[in-house]
């Protein structure tokens, strides 16, 4: 039920964001709008060394794509739009985007991606050694 109405809630942010952003320009994002981006889909991260999978259980795995070696964490958002990843530490990161990016930044680093680089369903396991 929660999901339905997050998606809803989103879509229609997502659309309002796409024509006030310029892409030099960061934008707020909501929770919503953040979840439904993580939540079911894979990104490739860490200069294409490591490929996550944000499973909409809140768990994600980590497989690392020269070695296939997977590490399991939990991930969540908060409503202070801080996308957070929990293993041995917890690491939250403040989340913006841009007309086609959406951007994090912790202390003095600021990372991007694409939008379209969030790939639908895990990933990881074409990676895995198994």
């Amino acid at each position: 039920m929660f999901t339905k109405t997050v998606k809803k809630d989103s879509q229609l942010g997502l659309a309002i964001v796409a024509i006030s952003a310029t892409p030099a320009l960061a934008a707020p994002i909501s929770p919503q709008e953040l979840l439904i981006i993580y939540s079911g889909h894979s990104i490739v991260s860490d200069g294409g060394a490591v490929i996550n999978y944000y499973a909409p259980d809140g768990s994600v795995k980590s497989t690392t794509i020269k070695t296939g070696k997977t590490q399991n964490r939990k991930w969540y958002v908060t409503n202070k739009i801080n996308i957070c990843a929990v293993g041995k530490k917890e690491s939250c990161w403040k989340a913006t985007q841009t007309k086609t990016e959406v951007c994090f930044s912790q202390k003095s680093i600021r990372v991007c991606r694409a939008k379209d680089a969030y790939m639908r369903g895990d990933q990881t396991s074409a990676y895995e050694k198994k």
